[in-house]
């Protein structure tokens, strides 16, 4: 796999480098601006652009996502200091690729790293991998005032697939609701229990009804936003 490194911190990417290459993974450059990432990746045909937050935050507003639009078979995988870095939840609702913590041994941050570009390459509209820690980090994340981070985690269609969940609608159903094949619907599902720091669709559900994600109106029915009205 080709692989651009975009960090500030060179003492950092001179580390990473090394590790990567050992790992059997060709790094073609190591830049420290997401401008200059998005030209190397372009030029090197890369595979996968591990991205210091920092400089995903520090950049004009939408120059993430106008950097994925432009290199959309590259996986784009954010690492972070700490979960609360500055822009971190913001990199993950732009739709990043995949996402670590810096304090994660190379192991995981390679699992990372090679899961979302291979889920990139098999469904490419797939959600985020996310690292053991950072899974962790946004278990507290709830849809209300006190807790808005899941607002923006969350897609509209992944909302409409855990509120079907909450009323019971079978895997089948959904799909033929939604008009999406079995294999699509699967990974919006596995999206929404990783974004939700869940392990199964009964803990899913369990969690959006105790914490409010999705309210709950009747017997068999809870809100969402249909894709077809949320623009």
């Amino acid at each position: 796999m080709r692989v651009v490194i975009a960090d500030a911190h060179r003492i950092f990417a001179a580390a990473l480098e090394p590790l990567l290459s050992r790992s059997g993974h060709d790094v073609v450059g190591c830049v420290a601006g997401l401008g200059a990432a998005v030209e190397l990746i372009l030029r090197e045909q890369a595979d996968a652009c591990i991205l210091d937050v920092c400089l995903a935050a520090k950049s004009r507003p939408g120059a993430l996502q106008e950097a994925m639009a432009d290199s959309p078979r590259t996986a784009f995988v954010v690492l972070a200091d700490s979960p609360d870095s500055s822009g971190f939840a913001a990199t993950l609702a732009a739709g990043v690729h995949g996402a670590a913590l810096k304090t994660d041994d190379f192991v995981e941050v390679l699992r990372v790293l090679t899961g979302a570009a291979a889920r990139l390459a098999r469904r490419p509209a797939g959600g985020v991998v996310l690292s053991l820690s950072a899974q962790a980090a946004h278990r507290p994340a709830r849809r209300s005032t006190r807790y808005p981070a899941l607002d923006h985690l969350l897609t509209p269609r992944e909302r409409e697939v855990l509120a079907r969940l909450v009323y019971g609608e079978s895997t089948t159903s959904m799909a033929r609701s939604m008009g999406v094949r079995l294999s699509t619907l699967r990974t919006h599902i596995d999206s929404v229990l990783i974004k939700l720091g869940v392990h199964s669709r009964l803990e899913a559900v369990a969690y959006a009804v105790r914490e409010g994600i999705i309210e709950v109106r009747g017997s068999r029915e809870a809100e969402w936003v249909p894709d077809s009205l949320s623009g």
